[in-house]
């Protein structure tokens, strides 16, 4: 098991290899700056679908459902981006929704 104190350059190099090894045949290989360029992205999109899911909750009633209150965020979501694009990490945020913001800045 690998600990959080490696070195930048040292984990995304083995985000690469990850990624080559379990990449199909026919998907080209990965290079650790576009791994690491594609990150950057998912989670900038993924903390302001974040915050506008806080806002949500925040803002409604308490016994709202869950189905309203993710439709609500992605709406919001949509309205503040400058280009009214909708959220197309979800697969993303279900998985880092729950993460420390700490553990997910790598």
């Amino acid at each position: 098991m690998t600990r959080n104190g490696q070195k930048f350059a040292t984990f995304w190099n083995r985000v690469q290899n990850y990624f080559d090894e379990s990449c199909p045949t026919s998907c080209t290989p990965g290079f650790a700056r576009s791994l690491e360029t594609k990150w950057g992205i998912i989670k900038h999109d993924v903390a302001k679908f974040i915050r506008n899911y806080t806002v949500v909750l925040v803002f409604c009633e308490s016994k709202i459902r869950f189905e309203n209150t993710f439709c609500k965020a992605l709406k919001l979501y949509k309205t503040k981006h400058p280009k009214h694009q909708a959220f197309t990490y979800l697969h993303d945020w279900y998985v880092l929704k729950d993460i420390p913001q700490s553990r997910a800045k790598m």
